[in-house]
């Protein structure tokens, strides 16, 4: 139903009789060459950080790729009057293409041609239709060798799909009329954009018991920080995760590449951490993808791959000088409710006293014990002056 919907819109475009929009910049990458048929073919390209283009990448929450559609023509173009050609794409709902740096170009003999004017672009909250009602009228000289390029950018959101069996898709095919007047298009090519997240889980040194309320922020090796929808060098726009009760916080989605946890605010009566350096990478081994992971100061690193998830176990140890602090802070001063221990000489044990009053508890019960002496004291006395 989806390809359908843009189908009809592609076609309906084609045929619409008000065409045009403005020209944009020129593309200058050097177009990949595809195999050369009688009929269209089309194939689809990704680029990240300027990187070479593939036919897979990984992006991080905000980050932009380049999309790089290619399309042949017909090998009998020279016996056609009008010539009507279309890109349809499909993607994810995570990739978000923008639509002001899309460019439409002919490559002819290494020379590039900008189309753009002649191309209508309609999105309909799903994918886009690019379109030309007639080729033959745009490039009058236009050969069957001849290329179209698609040239655009895309950004990813936070609604990206994770783990490298889930990957943010891209599908593209092209319309195009047969001679006889037919509707056709060429076989569907797909570009793959993986994403993965990071799990932080930090526990009591000494109990390994989960740590709640541990705050955490993200930053990556350029010195930016994971922020809402972006990356921010704005240190105030950082997005802090706190820790669950499993002790756990989530930074998602991310790319390949190296990044820092850092820890923004001890929690009480504990150390803070240093930042945990960590590296993500996605590689290829035997033809299929890997997801490869390390952290430096860890406890241990766990890869889901196919969920695209990077668990990290880390410590943290107690504050001993805060605790040393509140128990001279106590001394000599018996809180409510804490239990006091009076030994005999031989040091055994010979009770244990739950305070539950105030802290002059202790000082009251012994003057009550010396007026109780005073009074037995008195009745002797009296006792013996009778006698």
């Amino acid at each position: 139903m989806r390809h359908r919907a843009l189908l009809g819109a592609c076609w309906a475009t084609i045929f619409a009789l008000l065409l045009g929009m403005p020209g944009r910049a020129r593309a200058t990458d050097v177009v990949s060459a595809i195999p050369k048929t009688s009929t269209p073919v089309v194939m689809q390209e990704v680029s990240q950080d300027g990187d070479e283009w593939s036919k897979a990448a990984d992006a991080t929450l905000g980050q932009t790729l380049r999309y790089r559609l290619t399309g042949t023509l017909s090998g009998d173009l020279d016996e056609y009057d009008v010539y009507p050609y279309a890109f349809v794409v499909s993607c994810d709902k995570s990739l978000r293409p923008q639509l002001k740096t899309l460019i439409v170009t002919c490559v002819s003999s290494g020379e590039e041609r900008d189309l753009s004017p002649y191309f209508q672009v309609d999105e309909d909250g799903e994918g886009l239709a690019i379109s030309c009602v007639n080729l033959k009228e745009a490039l009058p000289d236009i050969d069957s060798h001849d290329l179209i390029v698609v040239s655009y950018q895309a950004r990813l959101t936070e609604e990206a799909d994770l783990g490298l069996r889930a990957p943010n898709k891209s599908a593209c095919f092209v319309c195009y009329r047969t001679r006889g007047g037919d509707r056709s298009v060429t076989p569907e090519d797909v570009a793959l954009v993986y994403a993965f997240s990071i799990e932080v889980q930090i526990v009591d040194g000494a109990t390994t018991s989960p740590l709640e309320g541990v705050r955490f922020a993200l930053r990556d090796d350029a010195g930016s920080w994971f922020a809402a929808q972006c990356w921010s060098k704005d240190v105030a726009k950082r997005d802090v995760r706190k820790t669950d009760v499993h002790g756990s916080a989530t930074f998602a989605p991310l790319g390949s590449g190296s990044f820092e946890i850092v820890e923004t605010e001890p929690l009480a009566g504990y150390k803070g951490r240093d930042p945990l350096a960590v590296h993500i990478e996605r590689n290829v081994r035997d033809g299929l993808p890997v997801l490869i992971a390390s952290c430096e100061g860890a406890e241990s690193v766990r890869v889901d791959a196919k969920g695209g998830l990077v668990s990290i176990l880390v410590k943290n140890e107690r504050d001993e000088s805060v605790a040393l602090q509140a128990r001279v802070a106590g001394e000599g001063n018996s809180a409510s409710g804490e239990t006091m221990s009076v030994c005999s000489r031989d040091d055994s044990h010979l009770s244990a006293l739950a305070m539950t009053g105030e802290s002059d508890a202790l000082p009251q019960a012994l003057s009550i014990c010396l007026v109780g002496v005073a009074c037995l004291m008195a009745g002797m006395v009296k006792r013996l002056c009778i006698c």
